[in-house]
């Protein structure tokens, strides 16, 4: 799975045709431990930490990379590494006849039907 990952960075900075953008496996798997760390924060409002880290790593480290084409290229390898697996998640839910409004809704239901039992109290 790793391997796939790291093959679609690759390409996705390669279609770029930017020699800046031209990367060894070194440079990539520190562009997807940027990424990885920046997936763990979320900025308040607008998430985007792994955009963010990406685009800074591109940016900041491997300084031949325009601003522009960072931010641009950062985009795009959140859009392919994240976000490309919406479709296929929507279409299975889809087909399992799940409803995200039917749970919110079963959820909020049993939340409110459920007594609140104090917790015990820990033995000292």
């Amino acid at each position: 799975m790793w391997w796939v990952i790291a093959l679609s960075y690759k390409e996705v900075t390669h279609a770029y045709g930017e020699p800046a953008l031209a990367m060894s496996a070194t440079q990539v798997l520190l562009l997807m431990g940027g990424s990885m760390i920046g997936s763990m924060v979320q900025l308040p409002g607008v998430g985007g930490g792994a955009q963010l880290a990406t685009i800074s790593v591109l940016d900041h480290v491997f300084d031949v990379v325009p601003k522009e084409l960072a931010v641009s290229c950062g985009i795009m390898l959140w859009l392919v590494t994240f976000v490309a697996v919406v479709p296929v998640g929507l279409f299975l839910a889809h087909r399992e006849r799940l409803s995200l409004r039917k749970l919110s809704q079963e959820t909020a239901k049993a939340e409110k039907t459920e007594p609140n039992e104090p917790r015990p109290k820990a033995a000292s």
